[in-house]
């Protein structure tokens, strides 16, 4: 039987690649990451399935890599045991890129993508110094770049200096996607330049962002690229203003000057002041670029929201238990302090796109440890100080920091709250028998379930049914369907 093992160049990998510190140098050679960059397609490798013994963990393997690395660098050319696995090195030429090559020998034993992945991933870190989180990123990419280029010759011939071309056998250019042919016929590109071009973060978003956000995915990685762009135009930001006040100590001095000047000197001056105008012009041009950036990160970040909020509202249908809390480009979040019976509740309002909190809730008698949103409002269960006894669902206005509305009746305090279709459920207490409550947006009640169910249970939505764990007896529970009313259809076990 066949496994397949998918790789896919998710967002995030770019931006470690590009927004760490440049990488180290070893003899001037350089990682060539946006050659690396330029392959972005789904890869789908296969390995081997059977029982293998005497399996290495990952850190041997990667082990092994590092200690190819050192008998490579210590060379100068290669490292390794060319009948397994070694590495060689042929450097740029001039506008030529060079590379570093994994060679699997004919003995290499290598039967999984991930192996193969760990052995450049401590190569990187022997030679290179980079940390294991951008050396296990960047194994990632040279292996979907090297599937991508399997047997290019062409292209190796454009890209690469001739001793690469002259080095490597045309069918054994990359990786091939079946370990089945990989033992002496795969020679793995790590493309090398003398001056590796450095990408900013905001050239990557122009090249990335729209490819990550197609059908509103990748959430986590787009926010985080946000966050980068930020930082990276607040710091942009601060070069200005510096060079804004350099440039104009520098008109001071050249005021100061002219005052005693005679003629060839104030000639002179008057060049300066032309060469400051000069500087000057270049940064309105600059601040004009980053005005544009600032736009576009404003817009990326309200279409993140949107479609987070979409992705949330396709949750609450989907899933059985309700408990985004995701609403109008914020979410809210119960930040729970204490244990045991002194349990204190604290609502915040946090930007989920660069992760700083709006602003904390005053509300002292939150005391469920669940939350959701209707409408843009949370819903959070709250006790009333007047009254021990009273638990009760509350909407609150977030604006005011007071409850908009209330529930009449009692909730179980540890209920989940769930949303469907607008309507809000709970579990609440009746006699002291926990009853599914189904609520209006102004939490007035619309049904009541006439059976008991268990306080923790789970809710299933299906059409007009609900699936919930009802109690029967002190013990038994069972599952039970009800319908949008909450009256019993049928019971299942």
């Amino acid at each position: 039987m066949k496994i397949f093992y998918n790789i896919i160049i998710p967002a995030i990998l770019i931006i470690n690649i590009y927004c760490e510190n440049s990488p180290a140098k070893t003899n001037e050679i350089i990682i060539d990451e946006q050659e690396l960059l330029s392959a972005t397609n789904e890869i789908e490798f296969e390995n081997f399935s059977g029982y293998r013994k005497n399996i290495l963990s990952a850190e041997a393997v990667i082990e092994l890599g590092r200690k190819a690395a050192a008998e490579m660098i210590s060379s100068g050319e290669k490292g390794g045991n060319p009948s397994r696995y070694a590495f060689y090195r042929f450097v740029p030429d001039n506008a030529l890129l060079g590379a570093d090559l994994l060679v699997l020998g004919k003995k290499c034993g290598i039967m999984n993508i991930i192996s193969v992945r760990r052995l450049l991933t401590g190569y990187l870190q022997q030679v290179y110094a980079f940390n294991e989180k951008r050396a296990d990123s960047l194994a990632f990419f040279i292996l979907i770049y090297n599937a991508l280029r399997r047997a290019d010759n062409i292209y190796v011939k454009e890209k690469y200096s001739s001793a690469v071309g002259k080095f490597i056998p045309q069918e054994s250019i990359g990786i091939d996607r079946s370990y089945r042919n990989w033992p002496g016929n795969t020679f793995v590109i790590i493309p090398t330049s003398l001056h590796a071009g450095n990408i900013s973060v905001r050239e990557i978003a122009s090249e990335a962002t729209a490819k990550a956000a197609e059908g509103g995915e990748n959430l986590a990685e787009r926010s985080e690229m946000i966050k980068l762009r930020k930082e990276q135009a607040a710091e942009e930001t601060r070069q200005i203003i510096r060079e804004e006040n350099k440039i104009a100590e520098e008109e001071k001095k050249i005021q100061t000057a002219l005052s005693g000047a005679g003629g060839q000197e104030i000639e002179s001056l008057k060049k300066e002041t032309a060469r400051l105008q000069e500087k000057k012009e270049t940064l309105e041009d600059k601040k004009i670029a980053l005005d544009e950036e600032k736009e576009k990160i404003r817009q990326e970040e309200t279409q993140i929201v949107k479609d987070a909020e979409k992705l949330a509202a396709d949750t609450r249908k989907k899933e059985d238990d309700g408990q985004s809390a995701l609403s109008m480009g914020k979410i809210y979040f119960i930040k729970t302090i204490g244990t045991g019976k002194r349990l204190l509740q604290q609502v915040y309002l946090i930007n989920p796109v660069d992760d700083t909190v709006i602003k904390k809730l005053g509300l002292p008698n939150v005391c469920g440890l669940f939350m959701n949103t209707v409408e843009g409002d949370p819903l959070v269960i709250m006790n009333d100080e007047r009254d021990a006894n009273r638990v009760f669902l509350a909407r609150i206005d977030i604006e005011k920091e007071t409850i908009k509305n209330q529930s009449a009746e009692n909730i179980f305090s540890q209920s989940k709250i769930w949303i469907n279709e607008n309507f809000i459920y709970a579990i609440g207490l009746e006699n002291n028998k926990p009853r599914l409550i189904k609520f209006n947006p102004d939490l007035s009640i619309s049904a009541r379930s006439d059976v008991d169910v268990f306080p923790d249970t789970q809710l299933t939505f299906f059409l007009k049914k609900i699936y919930c764990t009802v109690m029967e007896g002190n013990r038994n529970a069972a599952i039970m369907v009800l319908d949008e009313n909450l009256k019993k259809i049928i019971r299942i076990n």
